[in-house]
């Protein structure tokens, strides 16, 4: 019987940046479903990844004004009720520093389309107050 080489940091890195081979990452799929720190650190580094991605964009040499914002952007729309606007957790608490223009409900974790997981969501509404 063979068993599989433990889970290294690496192997880690490199799920949080897609890079695994089909294999490999089931095991470490298997292996993250029944450590959920580790599930949860593992999703610190893929959007830390996303983060610094974004701020600058290698082929054209210059700061990039699409990459994890655009990809979040494009998983919330369509899980968002007609008519409605919500936000991430980062712009709802940059929108706390002008209360007078806008306010945002804390609407809970939800789905985001295409599997991208579950974002901290807040509804988005005009002046408060």
């Amino acid at each position: 019987m063979t068993t599989d080489p433990p889970i290294t940091e690496a192997d880690l890195h490199a799920y949080a940046d897609g890079r695994l081979a089909k294999g490999r990452r089931a095991q470490v799929d298997a292996w993250l479903a029944t450590r959920p720190e580790e599930a949860e650190r593992v999703a610190q580094y893929r959007n830390q990844r996303e983060l610094l991605h974004a701020l600058y964009d290698p082929v054209q040499q210059r700061s990039s004004f699409g990459g994890a914002h655009v990809s979040r952007t494009a998983r919330i729309e369509p899980v968002t009720p007609p008519g409605e606007v919500y936000v991430t957790e980062a712009l709802a608490a940059r929108l706390a520093l002008a209360p007078e223009h806008f306010a945002c409900d804390y609407v809970g974790e939800v789905p985001a389309a295409k599997g991208y997981g579950n974002l901290r969501m807040y509804h988005l509404h005009g002046e408060a107050g």
